[in-house]
């Protein structure tokens, strides 16, 4: 029998999977500077993700969630920004 905190954690996940399902049928390609982003290419490793979104992210001066969607064979679909952090005091 799972506790309430799993059935949070459970609800919380599936509202997750919700969104993503609707930024990866909202998305086909996703462009960073202009450029298309490697729409079919395997990403194995999450080094392999870094790589792909380093040169736009490490310009940025503000913290993004990057979402990157893959197929059943880990191959780019789409990806985009998810939510932009936003600075709180300690």
């Amino acid at each position: 029998m799972a506790t309430s905190r799993e059935r949070a954690l459970m609800e919380a996940l599936r509202e997750n999977l919700a969104i993503l399902r609707e930024l990866a049928m909202r998305y086909e390609v996703s462009r960073f500077r202009g450029r298309t982003l490697a729409r079919g290419r395997e990403i194995r490793q999450p080094s392999e993700a870094a790589e792909l979104v380093a040169p736009e992210m490490e310009q940025l001066v503000q913290e993004q969630l990057r979402v990157i969607m893959l197929d059943t064979k880990q191959r780019v679909v789409a990806s985009t920004w998810s939510t932009r952090a936003t600075s709180t005091p300690p």
